[in-house]
């Protein structure tokens, strides 16, 4: 048996000498007399999603958005606000090269990555295990979540 996909105007191309019956709405069987069957499944097509529109909208939306914030500080701030901005691109671009280049080597990639390894398995016995601790460091993040949201 032979399984065909069809157009979603369900137009199927026979040869002569083959017969249809309709299984269902989405499927049809074609037999060929004197051969196997095919069966043909008609899928919807996917809509075409217009991404550029998509993309714009986003755009305009940040850019509004950013607009606002921007205009609501005040003047004072605004320069140590570029200049943070400025010094957290830089350090990314740092950050990103030193991976890059720690990461290329040979031995510190494998080595850092069983340091951590390892960082994580004392974490999880010392922290997770011993019940007074697994409290102990849920209190510790849950001062830090309201410290940090203003609850």
């Amino acid at each position: 048996m032979q399984v065909l996909k069809a157009t979603s105007s369900g137009n199927v191309i026979l040869r002569p000498g083959c017969k249809v019956t309709v299984a269902s709405p989405s499927v049809v069987r074609l037999a060929k007399i004197g051969a196997r069957r095919t069966i043909v499944r008609a899928e919807p097509e996917q809509a075409e999603v217009d991404y550029a529109a998509k993309a714009q909208e986003l755009l305009t939306t940040t850019t509004s958005t950013v607009k606002g914030v921007w205009d609501d500080t005040a003047d004072a701030e605004k320069p140590a606000i570029v200049a943070i901005l400025a010094t957290v691109i830089v350090a990314q671009l740092a950050i990103g090269a030193t991976m890059s280049v720690v990461d290329k080597m040979p031995f510190f990639g494998d080595f850092f990555e069983l340091v951590g390894l390892a960082v994580v398995g004392t974490f999880s016995y010392r922290y997770i295990t011993d019940p007074s601790e697994r409290s102990s460091t849920k209190a510790n993040i849950d001062k830090f979540i309201n410290q940090v949201t203003g609850k």
